[in-house]
């Protein structure tokens, strides 16, 4: 009797998880279609501007959860190309914050794309001691 009730309770909580799963992955792919650089193009349009004349086929998109307990899921897109070839870019989505980082260099390449250049945006040059002392 009570491993019976070890296995449902064991069997409970998996279900139970799997729901909770499915649901982070659904938001996480949610934040992926609905995210749009200041060039107005989400990650799939820009996926397919940057690889134009190459793409035999649909982006398709897959995700993992990467870590339940800080909420972060990894969206990888697939872009099929001539020659039997395929681009991946990876994003991991951080749905306790509701943010997109790029994963690896070639997503952030295409981030800075959709940022307007080829080059990442300049880093903030801190005040010389000039400006600090004046009010």
């Amino acid at each position: 009797m009570g491993l019976v009730f070890v296995f449902g309770t064991f069997a409970a909580v998996q279900f139970m998880q799997g729901l909770f799963d499915r649901g982070d992955v659904r938001r996480a792919m949610g934040l992926v279609h609905a995210f749009r650089g200041p060039n107005g193009r989400g990650l799939s349009e820009q996926l397919a501007h940057r690889h134009a004349g190459d793409v035999t086929g649909d982006i398709v998109w897959r995700s993992e959860i990467e870590s339940g307990f800080y909420g972060i899921v990894r969206a990888t897109a697939t872009v099929p190309l001539k020659g039997g070839s395929n681009a991946a870019y990876r994003w991991d989505v951080d749905l306790l914050k509701g943010g997109i980082h790029a994963a690896d260099d070639a997503a952030r390449g295409v981030i800075r794309e959709m940022q307007g250049g080829n080059s990442p945006p300049p880093a903030p040059v801190p005040p010389s001691s000039d400006q600090e002392s004046q009010p």
